[in-house]
């Protein structure tokens, strides 16, 4: 009893007598804050933060938020900053702790996140008929930080919606400096709405997509008025359009051009045609002379007295105006034949007739899937291919000829893209008989005179008995010069039956 109670007696003097001395503990060194990071164009991410009384700091990096690694031991309490690399498609997350002498770490600091910068986007867009497009352009250079784009749309200023995303492969032109992409937006929008599209560039990290809200580039533009139709008879126009819910009126506008050697020039100003009500989607207009002058007509769309929108527009010319009153086949078995016309005597015979095969006919509906757009007429269509002929095709000689000449004319110019005049202008006809028309193929001369002349293959079109030029050319090898619906008194230099053919 006497050992227990003297054992305790010497516990408790033994704990006041420490309490009676100070305890020297050494406190860790106060915490950096916040840590700021700035990344310029070239993504090198400079870190810094406020100084503190310490003996140094410790730079951690993680690419996740959570497994974070050391990086960087920096020594001398002035030195708040520190450099890095930013990793492509990679988000970085740093922190900073401070340290004394002894090497004990303070609290760390919140977390910076970074991402890599790249240059601002550059982007359009227009629209034509019920059918947008928007393109941009990305900097070659920051293509390794992107895994796409993500394209989204905004009606009349309301809230984006994503359409589409498009990755970094699928693009319409490359250079050394950028690479140009398109994207095609249908539209379901009456004309007069503006439509805003954003193009915002991402790349994928961690399974999320991170976007480049800071490139990201807008571009805006109004719905037009479709293009209005034109129907023609003889020296009578009818322009017809599709009416607009939000109009209280309309005005036909007009712009006449003077054919001139090599073309049109603009004979007068632009002059109003009709005023018309909100109920009129067409209207006639007489006294034209298509022979002498070409017509370029607009819709304007009123609402009170306010034009909120144009139309596309529309021409009249005589090669128009020929073309859409041309001869339309009847259905049956010659509905698909096209005659070789042989000019060269002094009566026209047919040579051979060249009837269009199923093989044809799917090889002009796979072209008219890809090329054309929704909507065209068949004059569209006509203007389209000629101008693509004659662009397109490669003039084939020797060996490359021979490769072609046993294939059908529809093959070898809408497949293999080579041939001479007879491949060419054959495979046009082929192209206007598969429309519709009455069309054929001349076998004749070209030349200055009767005696200075050389073979040649063209196209005719039949427009109310009387046959037009068709002619495709070449570009690569005869020039620029080709002709649609042509009189041969404008064109010149085609012979038949031995004399120059007006």
């Amino acid at each position: 009893m006497k050992k227990s109670f003297i054992k305790t007696i010497s516990f408790i003097l033994s704990v006041a007598l420490l309490l009676s001395f100070p305890v020297c503990v050494q406190a860790a060194p106060l915490g950096v804050g916040t840590v700021s990071a700035d990344v310029d164009y070239d993504n090198t991410v400079e870190l810094s933060w406020a100084q503190g009384d310490c003996a140094g700091y410790k730079v951690y990096k993680s690419f996740n938020n959570v497994d974070y690694f050391l990086v960087a031991t920096i020594f001398g309490a002035e030195n708040n900053y520190w450099s890095d690399t930013v990793a492509a498609k990679q988000i970085s997350y740093y922190y900073v702790t401070a340290f004394d002498a002894s090497y004990a770490e303070s609290v760390r600091s919140a977390s910076a996140k970074v991402i890599p910068k790249i240059s601002s986007l550059f982007s359009y867009s227009y629209c034509y008929d019920v059918a947008s497009t928007v393109q941009w352009q990305a900097n070659a250079e920051d293509l390794k930080y992107i895994d796409g784009f993500e394209i989204s749309r905004s009606m009349n200023g309301g809230a984006f919606k994503s359409l589409a995303k498009i990755a970094v492969g699928s693009y319409n032109i490359t250079t050394e400096y950028y690479n140009e992409y398109i994207y095609n937006d249908k539209l379901s929008a009456n004309a007069g709405e503006t439509c805003t599209y954003r193009v915002t560039p991402y790349f994928i990290a961690n399974w999320s997509f991170v976007y480049f809200n800071e490139s990201a580039s807008e571009s805006s533009v109004m719905v037009p008025m479709l293009a209005p139709a034109l129907t023609t008879k003889a020296k009578t126009v009818t322009v017809k359009w599709k009416g607009n819910p939000n109009a209280t009126r309309y005005e036909l506008w007009c712009v006449k051009y003077k054919k001139v050697s090599g073309g049109y020039a603009q004979s007068g100003g632009e002059y109003r045609v009709a005023s018309l009500g909100a109920n009129k989607t067409s209207c006639t207009v007489k006294n034209l002379n298509n022979s002498k002058y070409s017509y370029e007509f607009y819709v304007k769309c009123f609402s009170s007295n306010i034009c909120f929108v144009i139309s596309e527009h529309s021409y009249s010319s005589d090669t128009t105006a020929r073309m859409r009153a041309a001869t339309k086949r009847k259905s049956g078995k010659n509905r698909y034949k096209i005659n070789v016309i042989n000019t060269r005597g002094k009566t026209n015979k047919v040579a051979w007739t060249v009837t269009l095969s199923s093989k044809d006919k799917k090889i002009l509906k796979d072209f008219a899937n890809k090329h054309f757009e929704k909507g065209w007429s068949n004059v569209q269509k006509a203007q389209y291919v000629l101008s693509w002929i004659n662009q397109n095709v490669t003039y084939a000689r020797g060996k490359s000829y021979s490769s072609i000449s046993k294939k059908s004319y529809v093959e070898a110019i809408f497949k293999y893209k080579k041939g001479q005049c007879l491949q060419y202008n054959g495979a046009y006809a082929a192209f206007l008989v598969y429309l519709g028309y009455d069309a054929r193929i001349i076998q004749g001369w070209r030349g200055k005179s009767t005696k200075n002349k050389w073979s040649h293959y063209w196209c005719e079109i039949n427009c109310g008995g009387i046959w037009y030029l068709m002619e495709t050319g070449n570009y690569g090898d005869s020039g620029s010069w080709s002709y649609f619906c042509e009189s041969y008194n404008n064109a010149g230099g085609y012979i038949m039956n031995g004399k120059m053919a007006k």
